[in-house]
């Protein structure tokens, strides 16, 4: 059996710190227990990456199993002077981010985390007097999450600003803020959209390109390239005569349309 791997998200910004700690602690236990979890991801970059690195030393201790690994935006040798800190971890991984803004730096730690990762672990701020809430999360289906931290990176990438990028596909700003919030979720079209605004496709943005990826071509990643070469097409003619935007987009509609329907008679065939 494969080892499940497990990754943070959080912030330190609680009041009730020794809660948090203490919550966390049995969520960590849980996904050990639970679903089998034996590698840790944990980057160095914050106080609460920090926190968690606590959280995992001291159940390491009671657990010798569990692979502990170090995820660096900086050289290892930038940490020579602190061997101590270094040796607690199984495994250091270096990703090479040079010449990148900070905030892109992080973003691309934690698409780095979350596509190496089977689980997530979030702490969210509670609202009012409520305490922050420890979630985890199945990462088996991820395709809200990659696509909230992609579409922020490609729009900086882009150099477009919130209220640029809603201009071009003609939505509100506070639309693309709750895009990238994972608060809301585009529909198909204006997803479409999104990937021919931003120079990408579906696949990347959605991480279906993830190294685990089978040998194997799945169909409905051919329609995504596909649909892909449809939206980006300029020059598509019919009968001679030039394909227009809303025409293509109609197209591509039918194309999901038509794969639904055929996958929802390949399983009704399957069940007889």
């Amino acid at each position: 059996m494969a080892n499940k791997s497990c990754c943070f998200e959080g912030n330190l910004s609680y009041n009730k710190l020794e809660e948090i700690t203490a919550k966390l602690k049995k969520e960590i236990k849980n996904v050990i227990k639970k679903f089998r979890v034996t590698e840790f991801y944990v980057a160095a970059e914050s106080d609460f990456d920090r926190l968690c690195l606590g959280c995992l030393e001291e159940i390491k201790a009671e657990n010798s199993d569990i692979k502990l690994c170090l995820v660096l935006t900086e050289p290892p040798s930038k940490f020579e002077e602190n061997k101590a800190f270094l040796k607690i971890f199984d495994e250091i991984t270096h990703l090479n981010f040079e010449k990148i803004s900070p905030q892109f730096v992080k973003l691309s730690t934690f698409n780095w985390l979350i596509g190496n990762s089977d689980y997530l672990i979030s702490v969210k701020e509670g609202n009012g007097k409520q305490a922050p809430e420890v979630v985890i999360r199945d990462l088996s289906n991820k395709d809200l999450l990659f696509f909230t931290v992609r579409l922020k990176m490609l729009r900086i990438k882009s150099g477009l600003s919130q209220s640029e990028l809603a201009k071009v596909i003609n939505v509100s700003p506070s639309t693309i803020s709750m895009y990238e919030q994972g608060r809301r979720e585009p529909d198909f079209l204006t997803f479409l959209d999104i990937c021919v605004a931003l120079n990408s496709t579906p696949n990347y943005i959605l991480r279906l390109d993830r190294k685990f990826k089978s040998k194997l071509i799945e169909i409905d990643e051919l329609l995504c390239e596909f649909i892909k070469t449809i939206m980006r097409t300029r020059g598509l003619l019919y009968k001679g005569d030039l394909v227009d935007k809303t025409t293509r987009k109609n197209l591509v509609a039918l194309l999901e349309m038509a794969f639904e329907v055929a996958k929802k008679f390949a399983e009704e065939r399957k069940e007889h």
